[in-house]
C-alpha cells in the first residue's frame, strides 16, 4: 500500500513526467518549459529550460514534456517543437517535436511526430512518436531512429522490465489539436497497455480499457506486487445512507 508522505501545492503547471533523482524530485513544467523541482516556499523553482526558451512565463512555449535520467540526472527532454511563443508548437506539431540533451543544450533529432516519453535502457534511448503511434529506437549519433513497431493509440507512457516494453495508449481527444493526427485518420484508437518483446519488436499481449478510461499518461512497473494500492490525499468520507 502506498502512501502520500509529502503534499506540496504549486497551482497551474501542466506538469508531465516526473522522476525522483538523488536530489529529489524532478519533474516537467510544461506550462513554464522548464524542469523544476518543487518547494515548501513557492510555487515550484526552475532548474533548467530549453536554450530556445526567453521567459519564464505561463505560455507552454514548446510543450516540453518527457524526461529521461541517466545516472540519476536529468539527460533528455522531449518538446513538440522548439518555438519561444505561446503555444508555437501548435502549428507545425505532426513534424516539429525534438529530442534535446538538456546538459549540452542540443537537439539530438529533430522532426518527431509529437515525442513522447523518452527513456534509456542499456545505453539506448527510446521515445514515443505519439502522432503516430510508433515506438522508436535513437541513433544519435546519426541524428536518425528506427521504428521498432506502431501500436494502435495516441502512445504516451515507456516502461522496461526484463526483455519486454510496456507502452500506454490513450483515445484522442475530440479537439483541433488531436483532429488531424495520422491516427485520427486510419480509425479507432485504443485505450490500454500494450506489452512488446525489446529484442524482437513483437507485440505479445495487450490490455484494453473498454470504457472506464480513456487516456494514460504514463506506465511503471511494480515488479513482484500482486494487487498493490494507492492511498489518495482526500479525507475519507462515508458515502451517505438511501433515503427510506
Amino acid at each position: 500500500m502506498f502512501a502520500p508522505r509529502a503534499v506540496f501545492y504549486c497551482g497551474a503547471l501542466f506538469t508531465h513526467d516526473l522522476a525522483f533523482t538523488p536530489q529529489g524530485l524532478v519533474a516537467v513544467n510544461t506550462l513554464f518549459s522548464c524542469l523544476f523541482r518543487p518547494d515548501t516556499g513557492h510555487s515550484f523553482v526552475p532548474l533548467r529550460q530549453p536554450p530556445f526558451i526567453t521567459a519564464l512565463t505561463p505560455d507552454d512555449r514548446c510543450h516540453l514534456n518527457g524526461l529521461a535520467l541517466v545516472d540519476g540526472q536529468p539527460r533528455y527532454v522531449t518538446a513538440l517543437g522548439p518555438t519561444d511563443t505561446a503555444g508555437g508548437w501548435r502549428p507545425d506539431k505532426l513534424k516539429a517535436g525534438v529530442l534535446m540533451d538538456i546538459t549540452t543544450n542540443e537537439i539530438l533529432l529533430h522532426d518527431l511526430a509529437m515525442p513522447h516519453s523518452p527513456r534509456v535502457y542499456d545505453g539506448e534511448v527510446y521515445l514515443l512518436l505519439s502522432a503516430t503511434g510508433e515506438i522508436v529506437k535513437a541513433d544519435l549519433e546519426a541524428g536518425t531512429y528506427d521504428v521498432i513497431n506502431k501500436v494502435p493509440g495516441f502512445a504516451r507512457g515507456l516502461s522496461r522490465y526484463g526483455d519486454y516494453l510496456f507502452v500506454g495508449l490513450s483515445h484522442l481527444r475530440n479537439t483541433h489539436t488531436f483532429g488531424d493526427l495520422p491516427l485520427a485518420q486510419e480509425g479507432a484508437t485504443t485505450c490500454g497497455v500494450t506489452a512488446l518483446h525489446l529484442p524482437t519488436g513483437a507485440i505479445v499481449g495487450q490490455m484494453t480499457y473498454v470504457n472506464s478510461c480513456n487516456e494514460i499518461y504514463d506506465v511503471q512497473v511494480l515488479p513482484g506486487m500482486g494487487r498493490p494500492g494507492i492511498l489518495g490525499t482526500a479525507p475519507h468520507v462515508p458515502p451517505r445512507p438511501h433515503p427510506a
